[in-house]
């Protein structure tokens, strides 16, 4: 029987892969610590303009004040929430995708020693000699 040799050798492999799954880990943490301070933010601020506007005095001799309450508490706040959980989910995405490709790599690593493994016990089995038998009996 023919030995199969492409699993021999011990070197590491899959560095691209590595490297792959060590920037997902890194920018999904990222993104995690990310997310809820733009959560916190977003929340400071939707709730300190919706304090009740100042009574109105008499007015002066310049023009009305603007107020960035309505933005705040309309659109920008939706976005801003939207743009917060965005973030929280890709950061669970991204560190989930880093998980997968390191356990894959462990995975492939652990089939190619069993595979090594399995070469020793089959070159013991093998008679290398003309009337030698193999070395396990059952």
């Amino acid at each position: 029987m023919k030995t199969i040799a492409s699993f021999h050798g011990s070197e590491q492999r899959y560095g691209s892969l590595r490297v792959i799954a060590s920037i997902c880990t890194f920018l999904g943490g990222l993104l995690l610590v990310l997310g809820p301070l733009l959560l916190a933010i977003t929340l400071y601020v939707a709730v300190s303009a919706a304090s009740p506007p100042p009574p109105i005095g008499p007015r002066g001799f310049g023009p009305p004040q603007a107020s960035s309450a309505p933005f705040i508490t309309g659109v920008g706040a939706t976005l801003s929430l939207l743009w917060s959980f965005g973030s929280l989910l890709g950061g669970l995405q991204l560190l989930a995708a880093g998980a997968l490709i390191r356990l894959m790599i462990q995975l492939e690593e652990n089939t190619r020693a069993t595979a090594q493994l399995l070469d020793r016990v089959r070159s013991r089995l093998d008679p290398h000699e003309e009337g030698t038998g193999s070395i396990f009996i059952a």
